[in-house]
């Protein structure tokens, strides 16, 4: 998977469940008068070592 080093701000997301090296896949979204993404839906959540498991289609 490609890095884009962008940094995005996504409201809606459960932060206090949320632990360094989580890896999380699901769907944002936002207007186009938003600042912020908002957080629609939860794909997975998996820990860090879970990563060789995962295949990731492109």
């Amino acid at each position: 998977m490609e890095k884009s080093y962008h940094t995005y701000y996504i409201r809606g997301l459960p932060y206090k469940l949320i632990e360094i090296g989580m890896i999380m896949s699901g769907i944002i979204g936002k207007k186009s008068a938003d600042l912020t993404w908002n957080w629609f839906q939860t794909d997975g959540i998996y820990p860090q070592r879970g990563k060789t498991y995962i295949t990731i289609k492109r």
